[in-house]
């Protein structure tokens, strides 16, 4: 008797590993894939968190989708869209079901249709963790200033992750001031009054004269600048067409 006892019980244990082989076997050749948007009911134990790792959904996607907080507790029976329009899930917990063509949690943000705009003003930069404007702005070679000016920030301004960053279409490449002022008289911005050139650091009005051959003391009078010293990062300059060349010691 009791080694047949012992032959029931090791033959239990069998099927109860096979079936748990099985079920292995089951849920990872049934990979679920989101597609559109979908209705999920929350569980026992279910999380926001949990879920985004479920679907690689971010959690701040479906809370928003869903008009909740990411504190905000959750019940079972509750029900919840989740939708492939969100970026993937950025969280610590183990994804389930990867979603390999879909915008990352953190970085570059292209709402759907904007594909190709380069920029064009649709584009954000979603903070991740070590993110700086510095670092921002060397990822996408876009000046910081501009960066700074987009999203009204100073300098000394922190950015936190998940803070949305505004990518300016227009903005130059990194390291490089876009114009901060309007140069004046008629024309501006290049028009019939002439040229614009933005200062740059390390600038000098000698320089700027040589650089775009015009006399130096015809930019001073141009731009109504107190004196060839008075210039600075960012200042837009009007160059007229009509300034004699330059004149000065520096190689045109």
């Amino acid at each position: 008797m009791k080694s047949t006892g012992n032959a029931l019980r090791g033959m239990l244990v069998g099927l109860a590993l096979l079936t748990i082989g099985a079920a292995g076997v089951m849920a990872q050749d049934n990979a679920f894939v989101l597609e559109g948007d979908m209705t999920y009911t929350v569980e026992i134990a279910d999380t926001l968190d949990k879920i985004g790792a479920i679907f690689d959904v971010k959690v701040e996607c479906i809370a928003d989708m869903n008009d909740l907080s990411v504190t905000d507790t959750i019940f079972p029976g509750q029900e919840l869209t989740i939708s492939d329009s969100c970026p993937r899930y950025g969280g610590t917990d183990t994804v389930r079901n990867p979603r390999e063509n879909a915008t990352p949690a953190f970085g570059l943000q292209v709402p759907p249709g904007s594909e190709g705009q380069g920029g064009g003003g649709a584009q954000v930069w979603v903070v991740g963790l070590n993110d700086t404007l510095d670092t921002i702005g060397q990822a996408l070679d876009v000046s910081v200033i501009s960066l700074q000016v987009a999203n009204d920030l100073e300098a000394a301004d922190t950015i936190y992750v998940g803070q949305e960053i505004v990518i300016p279409g227009d903005a130059p490449a990194y390291g490089v001031f876009p114009a901060l002022t309007t140069p004046p008289g008629e024309g501006q911005g290049g028009g019939g009054g002439g040229d614009v050139y933005v200062v740059q650091p390390r600038d000098t009005l000698d320089v700027i004269g040589a650089t775009v051959n015009a006399q130096v003391a015809c930019l001073v009078a141009a731009n109504e600048l107190a004196d060839a010293g008075q210039i600075f990062p960012g200042q837009a300059l009007i160059i007229p067409p009509d300034c004699p060349t330059y004149d000065g010691f520096s190689t045109p």
